[in-house]
């Protein structure tokens, strides 16, 4: 089993300058919004016997559960170092970043700011419109977070750099001298809320602080993790597992495809943007839809229990991370779920 990580961008995400060209670069770049991993609205069946949507999208849950409040996500991603190098790990956390991004947007019933603050190995993940009043304007550090907590809140209207509605994120390295204003802060009066919970993460001052302080995932590539005939597997409020013993990953689709990490023996490659899509949703919580509950068999919702390319997120999938944040909902998923293999390969 080898690497085969041959880095050279897809023109469908290819910006000034492209984000996957530049996964070790020191400035701070925006991340491409993956519009086409959502899919159009479409009609719903019962899912058992309960409709999938809370009977108040806005409202917030009577008892809610632990993504309602999680402005800040840390991520360790595990992989093998012979077969995947720091240009490896980039391509990977940015994928990881741009499935966070699309699946932030859809949860109306968490807080604001929810995800706004992605944190993967060397690299922070800001949201584009509370990064500038954070990072890039003047002020005391508290003056700053006033400006981003105001953004969060919608008090502060804030255009996006293309003009989009949804938001993306900014990449940022780490060890800036920006982030570092942050550690050196006293917030020890906000450590419950988003400013507290990003210094935990940000860094590491305290390790034995409780997982409440801010949500961790840990992402690994190892030998069969979750038996053969799956590609991955997600365990709520965890960690995810992809297999490169038997699966090659790639990044894009047709000629500008390539390959990130796995056994190049194993083709067809699968989408690890496709995969990650999923698995996210695992993490979040989600179960796996069954096909009965979709409209049509051809629909690609995100979280059906055999892998498909065109892996999109659905209303399906809005609905029922909405119905997440109520703590004791019935079809929340609370043990690991693996994503079969497509027939065709098993």
């Amino acid at each position: 089993m080898v690497a085969a990580p041959v880095f050279a961008a897809p023109e469908r995400v290819r910006e000034t300058p492209s984000i996957r060209d530049t996964a070790s670069s020191s400035e701070s770049l925006r991340i491409p919004l993956r519009t086409d991993r959502w899919c159009p609205a479409s009609p719903l069946r019962l899912y058992g016997k309960d409709e999938l949507a809370p009977k108040d999208m806005k409202g917030r849950p009577a008892n809610p559960s632990w993504i309602v409040d999680m402005p800040v996500l840390s991520v360790r991603i595990e992989a093998p170092q012979r077969n995947c190098d720091g240009s490896c790990l980039g391509q990977i956390g940015l994928t990881l970043a741009e499935s966070v991004n699309l699946w932030r947007h859809l949860c109306l019933r968490c807080k604001p700011g929810f995800l706004d603050f992605v944190l993967v190995d060397d690299f922070v993940y800001v949201d584009e419109k509370v990064f500038p009043a954070l990072f890039s304007g003047g002020g005391a550090i508290f003056e700053r977070i006033l400006r981003a907590e105001r953004v969060m809140l919608g008090l502060d209207a804030v255009a996006s750099s293309d003009g989009n509605a949804i938001d993306s994120y900014v990449r940022i390295p780490r060890a800036t001298a920006l982030a570092t204003n942050i550690c050196k802060a006293d917030l020890s009066a906000l450590s419950s809320m988003w400013p507290g919970k990003l210094q935990h993460a940000l860094c590491a001052r305290d390790t034995e602080v409780e997982t409440s302080a801010f949500a961790r995932l840990t992402v690994a590539f190892g030998d069969n993790p979750c038996g053969k005939n799956f590609l991955a597997c997600g365990d709520p409020a965890k960690r995810i597992d992809f297999d490169i013993s038997d699966t090659l990953y790639a990044v894009g689709t047709g000629a500008s495809t390539f390959n990130v990490l796995g056994n190049p023996r194993s083709v067809p490659a699968v989408d690890l943007d496709a995969v990650m899509l999923h698995e996210m949703g695992h993490f979040l919580g989600l179960g796996h839809l069954q096909m009965k509950n979709q409209p049509a068999a051809f629909f690609p919702a995100a979280m059906l229990d055999e892998y498909r390319g065109d892996f999109c997120i659905s209303i399906a999938e809005t609905m029922m991370l909405n119905s997440m944040t109520e703590a004791g909902w019935r079809y929340r998923a609370t043990a690991c779920s693996g994503l079969r293999r497509p027939r065709s390969a098993r």
